[in-house]
């Protein structure tokens, strides 16, 4: 049986147009008010082994309850706050590391896209056609390229 490569060579390059789309000029903005109170607590937690919203200096509060007993934070779950600091212990502490764990996700979410309509309706042209709506789709892009949970929740 002859397998249609085509499929996969414009996977492919629908893939590197969507790591363009979300790995540009990942770094060139500073991190804006949710990405910054992520990075803060994923920060606080290479000093203090989970997220505390007082780092010693500074205090973090979304809402009132915001956080608990000895600061530590229960306004969101702590997985992408501990994603983005084992970023910081690989690549250090900067908006790049910051961004780039869910950058990844949100790319890695884009091959699930073609997987999934490849198993839902057993075609190669819908899969890729749920490839391309997904990755020139603005609002996707710009979820992916935030230092927040959206990349992972796409994943």
């Amino acid at each position: 049986m002859k397998k249609n490569y085509t499929t996969y060579i414009l996977l492919g390059i629908l893939l590197g147009i969507s790591a363009f789309l979300i790995f540009k000029n990942l770094s060139d903005n500073y991190l804006w008010q949710d990405e910054a109170e992520s990075a803060v607590l994923a920060k606080n937690i290479l000093k203090f082994g989970y997220p505390s919203a007082f780092d010693g200096t500074n205090s973090l509060r979304a809402y009132l309850s915001s956080f608990g007993a000895n600061y530590q934070w229960k306004f969101h779950p702590w997985l992408h706050f501990y994603l983005i600091s084992l970023s910081y212990t690989i690549l250090g502490v900067s908006t790049f590391s910051s961004r780039l764990p869910f950058a990844i996700c949100g790319l890695l979410s884009i091959l699930l896209v073609f997987f999934l309509a490849k198993k839902l309706f057993k075609k190669d042209g819908v899969a890729l056609l749920s490839v391309l709506f997904t990755c020139t789709s603005v609002p996707f892009v710009l979820h992916m390229r935030q230092c927040r949970y959206y990349g992972l929740q796409a994943f």
